[in-house]
């Protein structure tokens, strides 16, 4: 046993990130993928797997897991090229139901300050701002 952990399993979210970012290798991926302590970490070398099927099994698991809505609909967004509309909006609606009212809370803020920001895009062109 080394005394060294590698750097994917860093409890320093950006180094685990960077290191996973740099792997090609594919079975390193799919160790990653599996057993990472960070699930964002876990999503993106899944994400990064040639073994598609392998890649549509990890998301899926991880957006049926209650790992934190960021993480869930990151996974959902990685598994859209993989699963058809059927299974992809069963997962969002799963998902949504379980929400907290503080995640809740968090995604209509979302939504409020994305609608006052395009309100502003919308009011800068009818203006001749943005020629």
């Amino acid at each position: 046993m080394g005394f060294f952990k590698p750097a994917w399993q860093s409890e320093d979210s950006a180094k685990a990130i960077g290191a996973t970012q740099k792997t090609t290798d594919q079975k390193k991926l799919a160790l990653i993928s599996q057993n990472a302590h960070n699930y964002y970490v876990r999503i993106l070398a899944a994400s990064s797997l040639t073994d598609k099927e392998l890649a549509r099994k990890i998301l899926t698991e991880i957006a049926g897991k209650n790992v934190g809505y960021d993480n869930r609909m990151f996974a959902v967004g990685e598994l859209r090229e993989l699963i058809d509309e059927k299974h992809y909006n069963e997962i969002i609606d799963r998902i949504k139901s379980e929400m907290t009212e503080e995640e809740k809370e968090d995604e209509k803020w979302e939504e409020e300050k994305q609608k006052e920001f395009f309100g502003h895009l919308i009011d800068g062109i009818k203006r001749g701002d943005w020629q």
